[in-house]
């Protein structure tokens, strides 16, 4: 996984260096900003390669997935055999893949999911007890689900409650 600052200079190599067929998925989760306000990473992707772009997300940190642990993910596409061909790729009985036909949502909740986690460790790490804890996921939730619809207005509801929200 590459850090989304890198991308302009990594796009740059990659156009015109890949199949005409050539689908991407980004498993970034993070969020840019411009002068007109919130930038997913696969649009940016989308643009500078001029291909499909897919989102994985979800419960997967990098280093349980290496150990073997169960790990979920969702899979947020455009169109639906490039998310089946992605499912196809990386669906394991200790990685189960789902799918939402919503890469804007399912990008979103990975992203932000990460920051609502951050508090939830505080909580554990300051002591706050379980009561904290629960009202920061609880509150992290609506707040994910009130900056996903304000910002990017076609996300599906269900998409809150996948593996990537």
């Amino acid at each position: 996984c590459l850090p989304h600052q890198f991308l302009p200079k990594v796009c740059a190599d990659v156009k015109g260096n890949h199949a005409d067929d050539c689908i991407a998925v980004s498993l970034i989760k993070a969020v840019e900003f411009d002068d007109k306000g919130v930038v997913l990473i696969s649009d940016m992707l989308r643009e500078q390669l001029d291909m499909d772009v897919s989102v994985l997300m979800g419960a997967n940190l990098a280093g349980e997935v290496a150990k073997g642990s169960f790990c979920e993910t969702t899979i947020g596409y455009r169109v639906r055999s490039h998310g089946e061909l992605l499912k196809l790729v990386f669906n394991d009985p200790l990685f189960r893949v789902g799918m939402a036909n919503d890469v804007d949502g399912v990008e979103v909740c990975g992203a932000l999911k990460n920051v609502v986690a951050l508090g939830a460790g505080f909580c554990d790490g300051l002591g706050l007890g379980q009561n904290s804890k629960g009202a920061i996921i609880r509150i992290g939730l609506m707040e994910i689900i009130n900056f996903a619809q304000t910002h990017f207005p076609g996300v599906r509801d269900k998409t809150f409650f996948e593996s990537c929200g």
